[in-house]
């Protein structure tokens, strides 16, 4: 960037940053930050043989996940809305659009932690047989994610 102003160069790593920040929701949204066993849960639902008052959690979970899927997608189009607000400005407050960031990942996270607990409140009522397909759901997924892990390691060096 040496052969621009140093006006230019503000605003292009203000562009950067404002790039990077309006990406955070999404980013947030992604998975279910580690909640793997979830994913085991869904994953094996055909073997688990839910009873009623299981497949009543069952929905509510999937309910409550998609309406916080939807709600991070809103949440992802605030920020880009300031974004782009603050980017029309001839000073854009990069403050302000680092909060709408950050007050949209602590409520992306807040509801994942609901629909996790919801998840848990599921896991709770498994019998021993249900447990045991989730136990070795999961155990296959993480030799899974261990075996991609060593290959990447292989492929392009590192720890």
């Amino acid at each position: 960037m040496s052969g621009l102003s140093r006006s230019s160069r503000k605003i292009a790593l203000a562009l950067a940053l404002c790039a990077g920040l309006s990406a955070l929701p999404a980013a947030a949204e992604r998975g279910h930050g580690g909640d793997h066993f979830v994913h085991a849960i869904a994953a094996f639902k055909a073997q688990l043989n839910l009873n009623t008052q299981q497949q009543g959690y069952w929905d509510a979970a999937v309910a409550s996940g998609k309406a916080a899927r939807e709600a991070a997608r809103q949440s992802r189009l605030t920020v880009k809305q300031v974004a782009s607000e603050e980017m029309a400005k001839t000073t854009p407050d990069l403050s302000r659009i680092a909060a709408a960031a950050d007050q949209v990942r602590d409520a992306n996270t807040a509801a994942q932690r609901q629909v996790r607990t919801q998840w848990l409140q599921l896991y709770a009522t498994f019998s021993p047989d249900q447990v045991a397909v989730v136990k070795a759901g999961m155990a296959r997924r993480m030799e899974r994610m261990e075996h991609f892990r060593e290959h990447m390691r292989h492929r392009f060096g590192g720890n």
